[in-house]
């Protein structure tokens, strides 16, 4: 959703229809906000339900905190300064927890 601030002008002028279109910028960043919360609860929960090790709750940790500074980091300094760099974080959050899930799979 957050990418999709970025297009908001040009989706709308266009009649794409998008989250950030329907619902606006800033309820927009709730939403992903909220999002990102469920993403980590599932996380957690897949965790839990596997018995992953200390691995995977290190990785879960530092991706919640990746996700959450997107938005901090947001709410400091706007969208427009943020500006793609949460796309990085996004990659990274990715491949950080993938290595975690598969070094917790192997180590387990």
């Amino acid at each position: 959703m957050i990418y999709a601030i970025f297009d908001l002008d040009f989706d709308r002028r266009e009649g794409i229809r998008t989250v950030a279109v329907a619902l606006g910028a800033k309820t927009a960043l709730r939403v992903a906000a909220v999002s990102h919360v469920a993403a980590v609860l599932l996380l957690v929960a897949v965790g839990w339900l596997c018995h992953l090790g200390f691995v995977y709750w290190v990785g879960c940790a530092v991706v919640a905190l990746l996700l959450g500074w997107s938005h901090v980091d947001i709410a400091r300094r706007g969208l427009r300064r943020v500006g793609m760099s949460f796309m990085t974080v996004n990659g990274v959050v990715g491949l950080l927890y993938g290595a975690a899930a598969i070094a917790a799979a192997l180590l387990a």
